[in-house]
């Protein structure tokens, strides 16, 4: 008898970077280290400055061998709406039920991937905050995230704040 292999379905990632090429070592080091390496990771290069593209050049060269990386650079920065298109075509070329998104300026525990996929719910968002990084904040806020990284504030269910930056979303809502 005859058996199909199963295909398994990539997980696809986007991830937004701009003025903070610092972190992007340590957030490619996270993703090569996670539980779950079955995914996609497409990079929206926001940076106007070539100094910039140079290095996340070095860094997608370097990484590349151990994760799938996907590179969108239009030399301007198209802010949180340029997410939106890069989903979009995401979707016209990928087969997906849902995409994770996440900021320059977050990192996360190395099951991370997992456990959102395991988390999720169809025709839902599943949004989560994980600033770990001290330095190149936008808004030069004082907050340090890690406890709720580390899961240190486990009575915290609920946020007030949801933004594209840390969020998995069903892509039939979109």
């Amino acid at each position: 008898i005859a058996t199909l292999n199963k295909h398994v379905q990539k997980n696809h990632i986007l991830l937004a970077t701009h003025k903070r090429t610092g972190n992007l070592t340590d957030i490619f080091e996270m993703l090569c280290n996670q539980t779950e390496q079955n995914f996609c990771l497409h990079l929206l290069d926001n940076n106007c400055d070539e100094k910039e593209h140079n290095i996340i050049d070095k860094l997608i060269k370097k990484y590349s061998k151990k994760i799938e990386i996907i590179l969108y650079r239009f030399h301007k920065n198209l802010h949180c709406f340029g997410r939106i298109d890069i989903i979009r075509k995401i979707i016209n070329e990928h087969m997906l039920d849902f995409i994770i998104v996440f900021d320059d300026d977050q990192i996360y525990e190395n099951n991370w991937i997992s456990r959102m996929i395991s988390e999720m719910k169809p025709l839902s968002t599943l949004s989560w905050y994980g600033k770990d990084f001290l330095d190149n904040d936008y808004w030069n806020s004082k907050i340090y995230y890690s406890a709720l990284v580390k899961y240190k504030l486990t009575d915290i269910t609920d946020f007030t704040y949801f933004g594209p930056g840390g969020s998995m979303m069903d892509i039939h809502l979109l």
